[in-house]
């Protein structure tokens, strides 16, 4: 006979007992699109599929690029907003902000990352923050086609920091370019 596993997220572990019960042998999954459904939820296809494959090797044939469209849709046609920091589909699931990230990112794709977004159809993101380093403010300046030298860097950095510790404010590469306009005087408010 072959058996199913369904799971609801109350505790949030439902990811966790269907891989459980996949791994004892259970043959079918009850999933939805983003773990929709009663209560908290049910388990998340997306988790189940990138966790099956490649934590324990599994085979599913649900494809992989398709994840992300799929939720975009649901997410739409539900109403519902996706979390930014969804397993999977969330928009900032491969955003980095810390310096480190970054600088490792840039010299190799896969550090700080077990899942490579490229097989979302998607790609790493870089943000700005008061945790970026020179790495990431060198980046987004060459993104805009802006070259810096590190005492244009060191500045910019110590602007970072200050506007950074504001929780509400998004920072962009435009700031850069508008800050780099008050080099070398004194830090702009």
């Amino acid at each position: 006979m072959e058996l199913e596993i369904h799971c609801h997220n109350d505790y949030g572990l439902a990811l966790a007992n269907t891989l459980a019960a996949l791994q004892a042998g259970v043959v079918w999954a009850s999933t939805t699109v983003s773990g929709l459904g009663e209560r908290a939820g049910n388990t998340a296809l997306e988790e189940v599929v990138m966790s099956w494959r490649d934590l324990y090797q599994g085979t599913c044939s649900v494809r992989p690029e398709l994840l992300n469209p799929l939720a975009a849709l649901v997410s739409k046609a539900s109403n519902r907003i996706i979390p930014e920091g969804k397993p999977i589909v969330g928009d900032m699931v491969f955003a980095h902000e810390s310096g480190i990230h970054i600088n490792g990112l840039l010299k190799e794709r896969a550090a700080y990352q077990a899942l490579d977004p490229t097989e979302l159809s998607t790609d790493h993101s870089f943000v700005l923050g008061k945790h970026s380093g020179r790495s990431a403010v060198q980046y987004m300046l060459e993104q805009e086609g802006i070259e810096a030298g590190s005492g244009e860097i060191k500045f910019l950095l110590e602007r970072l920091r200050l506007v950074g510790e504001d929780p509400k404010r998004v920072i962009h590469s435009a700031d850069l370019r508008r800050w780099l306009q008050y080099y070398p005087a004194e830090l702009p408010k």
